[in-house]
């Protein structure tokens, strides 16, 4: 996995781009990122990171914030892994800045570049760096190979740093010992041309600001820790940020316009994945007591390309995890928005075996595709819905194995039924039957202006 951290609105294919989130942004209208967070609690399992890269973003940070976020990115890499930051070139700014043949216009440019534009109150430059700078860290945390690309645009000097990730696995202790270091260079003093500051030999004050400073990177470092807390924050940020790819409002209002229309007071949905259309009937159907029913088992159709979109989104070590982190994302998300919700982490057909006969007023089948699959969800559930009043329904009948299982479960049984979709979806068919006798399900879908039902199959 490679990062691109704080890309604003230039997208790096092949990275997990981050950003700002949208409303932290004044004069950028729009953001190409793939999720959005505080950059300074994303968190991931150490080693796990092929590279880490920003463009101007690092320079945003003040200098015990930007190096505890150095130490967590070196956390982060792999061994062998790159780090790549650009930032102005303080020194090259500088020179450029006391040339006697540059105008006030382009030294005023030459600021702007070296403290930041200040429309927003992120938009400010808090530290500067240079080539000496970035060697003397970024040797100090282990890296090698430090290449430096200098580059120039109007009045701008630029540098950019790519250094490769050693071996070497840090303790806390060690990096404090590292950052100390590092920071006493900017404590006012007599200059040490060698060795390390005599703190003895400094102001009480200035030993003081070294503290806080470092009370500071402790903070920093201590809060990008990867924990269930964090984790979960980021990946509920990603599920929301994720929402505009992965959304289906031509589905949407379906389920919910037949579960008002038999006064559903229990719903079941059989595939819950993202939780989206989950969190739609529950912002609805406030009043309903709500099962969700996914296993959140990786690569369990490979026809599917979900497993493939669920690793893409959380970026972790295997399939399975990912889909672990998204199942504890869906059920807290749905346990904050209703306490008659429940989901439950088991197959359909196992699932199935904890409900009673005739106790559901609604189901919507949205699971495993394939045919086997589809005949096994009708044949388990068939029986749990009410009798009387009841629906069985589910989704996706252009898929070749739902359309197959249905016309044969439903065949068998010499039953018939029917489609509903939204006004200009004709190719997003969700498919149901209605138990009840008069029916008036049907008829009531019929007078809807915006729901379209098929004569019966």
């Amino acid at each position: 996995m490679k990062l691109h951290l704080g890309c604003g609105q230039k997208y790096l294919e092949g990275y997990w781009n981050v950003d700002f989130p949208s409303e932290e942004h004044t004069v950028q209208n729009y953001s190409v990122a793939d999720s959005f967070c505080d950059i300074k609690t994303l968190a991931y399992p150490k080693g796990t990171i092929d590279e880490v890269r920003s463009h101007h973003f690092f320079e945003h940070f003040p200098r015990p914030v930007a190096l505890a976020l150095l130490c967590r990115w070196t956390d982060w890499l792999k061994p062998g892994g790159t780090l790549h930051i650009e930032t102005p070139d303080f020194l090259g700014s500088i020179y450029r800045f006391v040339s006697p043949f540059v105008s006030f216009d382009e030294k005023e440019q030459i600021m702007r570049h070296l403290f930041g534009s200040h429309e927003a109150p992120w938009a400010v430059h808090w530290d500067a760096w240079y080539e000496e700078r970035f060697k003397k860290i970024l040797t100090a945390l282990g890296y090698t190979e430090l290449k430096f690309i200098k580059s120039q645009w109007g009045a701008t000097r630029n540098i950019e740093v790519i250094a490769i990730r050693g071996d070497k696995q840090f303790t806390i202790d060690e990096y404090h010992e590292i950052a100390q270091d590092f920071l006493s260079g900017s404590l006012i003093k007599e200059p040490v041309k060698k060795g390390k500051v005599d703190l003895e030999k400094v102001a009480p004050s200035e030993v003081q600001m070294l503290n806080v400073w470092m009370n500071t990177l402790q903070a920093t470092y201590l809060n990008n820790q990867i924990d269930e807390t964090v984790t979960l924050r980021n990946d509920l940020i990603n599920l929301k940020n994720y929402k505009s790819k992965c959304y289906w409002p031509n589905l949407y209002g379906a389920i919910t316009y037949l579960a008002k229309l038999n006064h559903a007071k229990t719903v079941v949905e059989v595939g819950v994945a993202y939780g989206y259309h989950a969190e739609f009937i529950l912002e609805n159907l406030p009043q309903i007591e709500y099962f969700g029913v996914d296993p959140y088992k990786a690569n369990y159709d490979p026809l599917d390309p979900f497993s493939g979109d669920v690793k893409k989104l959380f970026q972790d070590l295997s399939d399975q995890k990912s889909f672990d982190r998204l199942f504890d994302a869906i059920n807290f998300k749905l346990n904050k928005l209703s306490e008659t919700s429940k989901l439950i982490r088991k197959s359909s057909v196992e699932a199935s075996r904890e409900f009673a006969d005739g106790s559901i007023d609604l189901i919507y089948i949205d699971g495993d595709h394939t045919y086997d699959s589809v005949i096994n969800d009708l044949n388990a559930w068939w029986d749990k819905v009410n009798q009387e009043h009841g629906i069985i329904s589910g989704d996706d009948l252009n898929w070749k194995g739902v359309k197959e299982a249905c016309d044969d479960f439903f065949g068998k049984r010499k039953l018939k039924y029917s489609t509903i979709h939204k006004v200009g979806f004709e190719d997003s068919p969700i498919w149901f039957y209605s138990f009840s006798s008069n029916n008036n399900i049907k008829q009531a879908v019929l007078d809807s202006k915006n729901l379209v039902v098929s004569s019966a199959y």
